[in-house]
């Protein structure tokens, strides 16, 4: 009995090994579905669509906040910041799992009045890419 354990620890070792990088990799291939979001997102805060944003997002999203906390947020956002002029990926995260796949895009991005980082994650099942949640942090210095 003890033999067969062993013998089967390189087995388990690389199943463990395929799972890891299975659940793991990722690359930018993966993040094309929330890039389109993230320019659908931000050309709907530039037309004050802040319904629509909502009605697009995931079922994590709404749960977490009702539509008129978002729409008070982005009021917020765009009465310190204006519209979105640009934004340039800085990076990215995708985790594949049983349950879909978790896309996380980090954005610096510039409005009118200032700069900020943007944080969006998404997940991804079947052929629908869904908002999680959106997070924003002014860069030092601006938009005050």
């Amino acid at each position: 009995m003890v033999m067969s354990q062993r013998a089967n620890r390189p087995l388990q070792l690389l199943l463990f090994v395929a799972l890891m990088i299975s659940t793991v990799s990722c690359s930018r291939k993966d993040t094309g579905a929330a890039e389109r979001g993230v320019d659908t997102f931000h050309a709907q805060y530039n037309r004050e669509q802040y319904g629509e944003i909502y009605a697009e997002a995931g079922d994590e999203f709404r749960k977490a906040a009702s539509e008129q906390d978002l729409a008070n947020l982005l009021r917020a956002v765009r009465s310190k910041f204006g519209a979105v002029k640009s934004s340039k990926l800085e990076g990215w995260q995708v985790n594949h799992s049983p349950n879909g796949t978790v896309i996380i895009l980090n954005y610096e991005t510039q409005f009118e009045k200032g700069t900020a980082k943007e944080k969006f994650t998404w997940r991804e099942t079947g052929d629908q890419t869904r908002l999680m949640r959106y997070d924003i942090k002014p860069q030092d210095g601006t938009a005050k």
